[in-house]
Formats: C-alpha cells, structure tokens, sequence
C-alpha cells in the first residue's frame, strides 16, 4: 500500500508534464425511472435546440416533477450536447448562499483558483460573465424554495426586451 503513495506522490510531482482533464461537459445525476415525462421532456429539449430560446422556466406546485425533469433533462446531456460547451447544475435553496452558486459556475467554466480568490462579489459575477462568454452553456438551476433571479449570481440576463 505505501509503495502505491509513494508512486501517485512521485506522479504529482510531474506537473510540468501533466495537464488536468477538463471536467466533463454534464455530471450525471441519478433519478428514478418515473413514466409519463417523456413528452414534456421532448419538448423542454425542443426548446433547447431552438437558437431563439434563451431562458426556460418550469415552475408549478410542490410535488409534480420538476426536480425529477430538470435531473432527466440535465442527463439527456451525457448523449447528446445539443452544441453546448458545458452544462451546469446548481441547486439555490431558500436562503441563497451566493459563494456556493458562484464556486459551482466557476468550478465548471475552469475559472483558475488564482484569479477567483483576487474577486469581490461584483468581479465574480463579471468573471463568470467574462469566462461564459462565447460558450454555449446550460445552466440548470434548481430552485427549491424562494425567489431565485440567475443574473445576482452571475448568469447573465439574456432575455430579449
């Protein structure tokens, strides 16, 4: 067992050789097999494909799904990218912890620790902005209570007006 520490230390020790993998473009997320989705699922996807679509929100009362849409929507990902560059899942919960939600943006546009830790709240979002920009990405955010507006932390507001 020590000599298997001892290998993967002198491993890290190459860093000037290594590069890191870039983090996969969605991470699955597990959900249960649940019938009778596919429809909407095929037409939030219908959505997605639509070059005019910017935002898509689901919405409803507790209980009927949306959870269980956006996990099988984020999974749908894993076969087929539809041409977006990075999928990001986020939860926001009640009490919006913006650190979390910005560290989970971040981690996924490979912004470097170096350049984060220099930011304050204002320069994360334009960071964020800055790193998005010319990607396609999908964010799902999954709200589970409250208001939950995605351009306080950080995902532009792309609606047109």
């Amino acid at each position: 067992m020590k000599d298997l520490i001892n290998k993967g230390k002198e491993f890290k020790s190459l860093d000037g050789i290594s590069e890191k993998l870039p983090p996969a473009l969605v991470d699955e997320i597990p959900v249960d097999k649940i019938t009778g989705m596919d429809s909407i699922l095929d037409e939030v996807w219908r959505c997605l494909d639509d070059h005019r679509v910017r935002m898509i929100s689901i919405y409803g009362i507790g209980g009927v799904g949306k959870t269980t849409l956006l996990k099988k929507l984020n999974n749908k990902f894993i076969n087929n990218r539809l041409d977006f560059d990075v999928v990001i899942w986020v939860t926001v919960s009640k009490e919006v912890k913006l650190d979390g939600i910005q560290e989970v943006i971040r981690h996924k546009l490979q912004i470097p620790d170096e350049t984060w830790k220099r930011k304050t709240d204002e320069h994360s979002r334009a960071e964020i902005t800055e790193a998005s920009g010319g990607k396609k990405v999908c964010a799902i955010a999954r709200r589970s209570v409250g208001e939950n507006r995605p351009a306080k932390h950080g995902v532009p507001d792309v609606s047109y007006h």
